[in-house]
């Protein structure tokens, strides 16, 4: 039993071999800092787009202040001349614009820090890669 098991870790050896011999390592390891690099620029081009989203939804948070604001001039206006029925309407609205707020303050936060995970992510990539290039250029240079 043990001889059929060392002729078969021998065969497993001299298999494995002739399969890094064929499969040309310095290719393997070009394809595989490609692939690194693909994935970067897709995780680039996600962070670009989560910034636009945090940038639309900063915009869409200083609209909504602005708007709660002529909401209380339009509020002191109504109490003003005595229109109630026209101020429980703009109240309304104003409340609707804080509820607003609040959803988009919470949006803004979340998508703040899903942009900083990423951030932190792409920069630790970037190393590796950056550590991968060294390591194939010290690979590549030493193989005749």
């Amino acid at each position: 039993m043990a001889l059929i098991n060392r002729v078969s870790r021998l065969f497993k050896a001299d298999f494995n071999a002739v399969l890094d011999h064929i499969e040309e390592p310095e290719q393997l390891l070009r394809q595989a800092i490609r692939d690194m690099e693909d994935e970067l620029a897709a995780s680039e081009q996600h962070i670009a787009l989560c910034t636009q989203e945090q940038e639309a939804l900063g915009a869409r948070r200083a609209e909504m202040l602005a708007s709660a604001g002529e909401f209380g001039q339009q509020l002191d206006l109504c109490f003003e001349s005595g229109k109630e029925e026209l101020a429980r309407g703009i109240v309304r609205r104003k409340l609707e614009a804080e509820r607003l707020l609040k959803r988009l303050d919470g949006e803004i936060e979340a998508n703040g820090r899903r942009l900083a995970e990423q951030q932190k992510l792409l920069d630790e990539n970037r190393a590796t890669l950056d550590g991968l290039r060294q390591k194939a250029e010290l690979i590549v240079s030493r193989t005749p």
